[in-house]
């Protein structure tokens, strides 16, 4: 009974049948008495009996006990308190290691799997992906030495899984220090490719979903899917379903997918951006043209709007909204003209924010943007500095076209530099409109002495409001261009900053972590998606949810934040999670999908987890140290005994308290009731 409630075995697919067999009292291991053996004293108390009782596990189908197809190998397993209380012995900066499998074997479902040898029934040999079973098996002995080991072993050395995992994953053969995350993700892919049930995976065509789409019918479509090419215990565990929106800035095509993962990575935001942020947004301004650009700090709420920053920038500047138009600028050029709508969470913090001062659109009103490029005979042409988004009359003449663009351009004038202003196509290739002084043939140069309409030399290709142009600089002095990225600061910027780092110090929790992962964001120039009704790869807006949960939830806090190719900084932020009752159910969006205003689902598996693992990380990214925190469980109970794992050492003076720290990794959650 002991061992059935500590197990768990109450769920139907992996029920067991336990024998108490007395081996004091006549009875041998396979169930018959032996016939010297000595009866035992009736009178013998109870902890003597208990002490000598061993529990075997045996299939339920097999009516003798014992099953034919396991050669009578079955487990024998004194009940014994310190059971998952043993130490992994450090093999060589391998704490990263040791800390996530002490957490992973506290998660039953897996560990049950293993103790009772039904994975050996899965094992997967042909798979091309796996290691044809030998993971498994050195994961086997490893969970079978940390949970059946005898009262005096207090650690074993996980050689053989170290090995096996090297096998799968060459960059752990090693001895240098690695992530634990990583190695997490790797082992759980690992078994999960040798225990995968389907030994011939059909091909099967992603589906492109769109946000026509009944999302509920898509999502079980996405899911059936993945199943038919993967089946395992740790899929069955630990595996949920993304919902992934893209949103083409372009053509504003929508395209929904859905993704299985195994854990999910947070974002720890900054303290003091929780209730507010700066956006710095560098202004040109079209009556100053004298003057250079000016950059502004404007602090809005996390979820304002492009359009409460342009409220903000228009009663600093004093220039009315409708004459501002906020764009993103890449690669000095204009990559987005922002909507107002367009929520500041899009923005990524190195994109370079850019407002315009132009007359608003109108049929009488010509609107170019502007982009500069430096000729020199070394280097070629290169686009250099912002570009320059302006607006003039449509019966300007071509000499005043170009008397507008000296005038907004006077701040720079390097010197010894000239310049000509070509008509271009969005991509910057030329355009052939108007005709060339010295020769019969047409140029895409804007001629400067005439006075001729410059509208009347657009083709009927050419938009008549809205035009693209090069203006092309001539200089050998190198140096010239340094101004071209100069601008000054406006005190409102200094402002904000002040502000910012004087904000009291809130306390971060999972939550608003939560909350942060899926909020939409802008992909960056690494990451593009395809857009197939643009046939290119674009920056689009993804926003990610969560969409079917697992029974096993393992979240990651992204500790370690990129700054260069050279260089990581660790975030030492505190983190309040939760050891009880974590609700997952408003962060699911299944669980708000409807369907003809009834839920698509009939009953909801309540998404409610108790946490029983956390893997700390101490010190700096490669040169730390990791432990874990981890208590036992089952579908009926959950202990409140923590251990404290440091790799060969086992603590037992943990509070609940000293669970949740700054250092928290990696977090284990169990769901309550198994979907």
């Amino acid at each position: 009974i002991a061992f059935k409630l500590w197990y768990g075995e109450s769920t139907p697919s992996i029920v067991k049948r336990a024998i108490m067999l007395h081996t004091n009292d006549g009875m041998t291991a396979n169930g018959t008495r032996d016939t010297n053996a000595q009866p035992t004293n009736t009178g013998a108390d109870a902890a003597t009996i208990n002490s000598r009782i061993s529990i075997v596990l045996y299939d339920i189908d097999d009516s003798t006990g014992f099953n034919a197809a396991s050669k009578r190998q079955a487990l024998h397993q004194k009940f014994d308190p310190n059971s998952g209380r043993v130490g992994l012995n450090n093999l060589g900066n391998t704490c990263f290691m040791n800390s996530a499998l002490q957490c992973l074997s506290h998660a039953t479902p897996l560990t049950r799997y293993f103790l009772t040898n039904e994975y050996k029934l899965d094992i997967n040999t042909s798979n091309p992906i796996g290691t044809g079973g030998k993971l498994a098996a050195a994961y086997e002995t490893m969970i079978r030495a940390l949970w059946t080991a005898k009262k005096r072993q207090t650690s074993v050395y996980p050689r053989a899984l170290k090995r096996a995992i090297a096998l799968f994953a060459p960059r752990f053969a090693g001895t240098s220090q690695q992530d634990s995350q990583e190695f997490l993700a790797f082992l759980l892919d690992g078994l999960h490719e040798d225990l995968n049930r389907i030994k011939n995976p059909p091909y099967i065509e992603k589906a492109d979903v769109t946000h026509e789409h009944d999302l509920n019918v898509a999502a079980a479509d996405a899911w059936d899917s993945h199943c038919k090419r993967n089946q395992s215990i740790v899929m069955d565990t630990f595996y949920g379903q993304f919902k992934s929106t893209c949103v083409c800035p372009n053509c504003k095509k929508i395209s929904v997918s859905f993704d299985a993962f195994n854990h999910v990575s947070l974002e720890i935001p900054q303290l003091s951006s929780l209730g507010k942020r700066i956006v710095p947004i560098i202004l040109f301004r079209a009556n100053l043209p004298s003057e250079q650009p000016m950059r502004y700090g404007i602090s809005v709420p996390k979820h304002a709007t492009l359009g409460d920053v342009k409220l903000q920038l228009s009663s600093l500047s004093q220039i009315p909204t409708s004459k501002l138009a906020i764009c993103d600028i890449y690669q000095s050029s204009i990559y987005e003209i922002i909507r107002d709508e367009k929520s500041i969470s899009a923005l990524n913090n190195d994109d370079v924010i850019v407002a315009y001062e132009l007359d608003p659109f109108t049929p009488s009103t010509m609107h170019v943007i502007a982009g500069h490029v430096r000729t020199s005979g070394d280097t070629g042409k290169s686009s250099i500095g912002y570009p320059l988004f302006t607006s003039f009359s449509t019966d300007f003449s071509c000499r005043q076209v170009i008397q507008h663009f000296q005038s907004r351009l006077a701040y720079l004038a390097p010197e010894g530099a000239s310049f000509e202003v070509r008509l271009a196509e969005s991509s910057g290739q030329p355009i052939q409109a108007f005709p060339d002084r010295l020769s019969e043939s047409l140029s895409a140069v804007i001629p400067d002495k005439s006075d001729a309409k410059f509208t009347s030399f657009l083709k009927e290709d050419c938009s008549e409001s809205f035009l693209f142009v090069t203006i092309d600089w001539n200089a050998n002095n190198l140096t010239a261009f340094a101004n071209f990225n100069a601008f000054l600061d406006h005190p409102s910027l200094n402002e904000a900053v002040k502000k910012h780092r004087s904000a009291p110090n809130r306390s971060l929790t999972l939550d608003q972590c939560l909350e942060n992962f899926t909020q939409p964001e802008r992909l960056d120039d690494d990451n593009k998606w395809y857009c197939s009704t643009c046939k290119d790869h674009v920056r689009a807006e993804k926003t990610m949810t969560l969409w079917r949960l697992p029974n096993i939830l393992v979240i990651h806090l992204k500790r370690f934040e990129f700054r260069n190719a050279l260089r990581r900084e660790k975030l030492d932020t505190h983190v309040d999670f939760q050891l009880e009752g974590l609700d997952m159910n408003k962060y699911c969006a299944s669980s708000k999908a409807v369907k003809d205003g009834k839920d698509f689902v009939v009953s909801v598996v309540p998404a409610t987890y108790d946490l029983f693992g956390v893997v700390n990380h101490y010190g700096r990214m490669g040169f730390g140290h990791y432990t874990a925190y981890a208590r036992r469980w089952n579908e009926h109970i959950m202990e409140d005994d923590w251990k404290l794992f440091d790799d060969s050492v086992v603590r037992d003076d943990v509070t609940k308290a000293d669970v949740v720290s700054n250092a928290g990794y990696l977090l284990f959650y169990r769901r309550r009731d198994f979907a």
